[in-house]
């Protein structure tokens, strides 16, 4: 099993872009060290919380991300902040 995020570096591009999405989310989860430290326990013990705890995330990043592009396709309000 992957370790958690690490799945992301697999998406479509070259696989340069996909060893650069890998650094950065190991990047990431290394500003997590009690996380890093339990995570191979978690892995062996817990593996559908892990499954579950990458799905929300994924959810929430989709979710995230859509509204940012709704946002940047319709023209800016008066009281808009720019992207």
């Amino acid at each position: 099993m992957p370790l958690l995020g690490e799945r992301l570096g697999g998406r479509g591009g070259t696989e340069d872009t996909s060893k650069r999405n890998l650094l950065r989310v190991r990047s990431f989860r290394s500003a997590f060290t009690e996380f890093e430290q339990v995570l191979p326990s978690l892995m062996e013990t817990q593996p559908a919380l892990l499954t579950k705890l990458y799905s929300d995330c994924q959810s929430f990043a989709e979710t995230e991300i859509k509204s940012l592009l709704e946002r940047s396709d319709s023209p800016p309000r008066q009281n808009d902040e720019p992207l």
